[in-house]
């Protein structure tokens, strides 16, 4: 009796540990494709529709903009993806061969957003960046903001930016204020404190 009871816990513990290693092996895996580039660049098709600038611009089945372009000093290609009215944009650029090599998120080419990624030359992510880790006041307070202050994001006059240049993050933010002036104000990205305020002819930008 206690020599088969032996033989069954043998038997539960190899089978617990084959299973341990399947999930290790599942778990390992995961991460690995995580961690992998899985976006590529159809250099067939883009060679087939692009214009004599190097740009192929269309539109995907779920109703993205898509703007890719080549014939950079390096081989890159470059593909951006948004939605119409949309503020962010997607960024990938691509190696020569088509694979990725870095993507991200930006608002309007002012500022870089939220996680970027790059990988090396067989697919595999070399490091990271996180945009927004220097600001507590994020972009949703920025738009509380812009409600409060009843700024049109749409107008060509109005401008976001970002910067961690100094000697703490600051948001910027410039809109149509009167005829002629434009308002400016610089804004804590720790704290959401107003730095600065200011105007600005408009006939001089």
């Amino acid at each position: 009796m206690m020599k088969t009871l032996f033989i069954i816990l043998a038997l539960i513990q190899i089978g617990c540990n084959a299973q341990n290693k399947e999930i290790n092996s599942v778990t390992k895996k995961k991460n690995n494709n995580q961690n992998k580039a899985m976006e590529t660049f159809d250099i067939e098709t883009f060679n087939k529709n692009k214009d004599q600038a190097e740009n192929y611009k269309y539109t995907s089945k779920n109703n993205e903009i898509i703007e890719e372009s080549g014939g950079l000093e390096n081989g890159d290609y470059i593909r951006i993806k948004h939605i119409a009215n949309h503020n962010f944009k997607e960024f990938y650029r691509f190696y020569p061969k088509g694979t990725l090599k870095i993507k991200g998120m930006f608002y309007e080419n002012d500022f870089n957003s939220g996680i970027w990624h790059y990988y090396n030359e067989q697919g595999n992510l070399e490091k990271t960046i996180d945009y927004d880790q220097a600001f507590t006041y994020t972009w949703d307070d920025i738009l509380k903001f812009v409600k409060e202050k009843k700024i049109d994001l749409s107008e060509n006059t109005t401008r976001i930016s970002r910067a961690t240049e100094g000697a703490i993050p600051t948001w910027g933010v410039t809109w149509h204020y009167d005829s002629g002036r434009l308002k400016s104000i610089t804004i804590n990205g720790k704290t959401g404190e107003i730095v600065e305020e200011k105007f600005l002819i408009m006939e001089k930008l």
